[in-house]
């Protein structure tokens, strides 16, 4: 029987790995390159945060594999943190782009709700499949039913998912957005409140 093999019991010896990075890098660069379209410039369109979440997305593979995979550390290894900067400022001026910061109805949770909850429903289901297949991981029951709610805290239990712990964080910021629309305040307080919280 073959061991599945994980890079909690293995990771890549590379001579020099900054080399290596910088190649796929140029690769993957070059191959944005080729399908750049010229459109008209506007600041901040939704052409121009898609490829930011691209680029955020690229960063988050690039910080992931440089801190899990291999054995040594490089300067790539933050780039997970750049990408998670990148997703939460897209985030942040999109939701204010859309609400203003005026009061949101229900219908601001609906949306916020299925985009993230959805994905990470699928992907908690693939994750636990694969442990108990793969590598012969169980998750108890509180563990699961408090992951798929969205709550992944190291220190309570053994998460599923570990990267999940982003959807608890949205979901913080996305309940202080909403709360600071619904005071009856000025503008400039309502920012106030949100990067007062935000911070905290």
């Amino acid at each position: 029987m073959v061991n599945f093999v994980t890079y909690s019991h293995y990771q890549i010896a590379l001579a020099n790995p900054t080399t290596t990075f910088g190649v796929i890098f140029a690769v993957l660069l070059g191959l944005i390159g080729i399908t750049v379209r010229k459109t008209e410039n506007r600041f901040f369109d939704v052409r121009t945060t898609t490829s930011l979440r691209g680029a955020a997305v690229l960063f988050l593979l690039f910080g992931h594999l440089s801190i899990h995979c291999l054995e040594q550390k490089m300067w790539f290894n933050f780039g997970g943190y750049w990408a998670v900067i990148i997703f939460l400022f897209i985030s942040g001026h999109g939701l204010y782009q859309r609400y203003q910061l005026s009061s949101t109805s229900l219908g601001f949770w609906t949306k916020r709700l299925s985009k993230l909850y959805i994905p990470l429903w699928i992907t908690l289901a693939l994750f636990i499949a694969l442990d108990y297949s793969l590598i012969g991981l169980s998750h108890s029951p509180a563990e699961i039913a408090l992951n798929f709610m969205g709550f992944h805290q190291t220190d309570l239990f053994v998460r599923v998912n570990a990267a999940a712990w982003f959807v608890g964080y949205a979901m913080a910021l996305y309940a202080i957005f909403w709360t600071a629309s619904r005071m009856p305040y000025s503008e400039h307080v309502k920012v106030f409140v949100v990067c007062l919280f935000c911070f905290f």
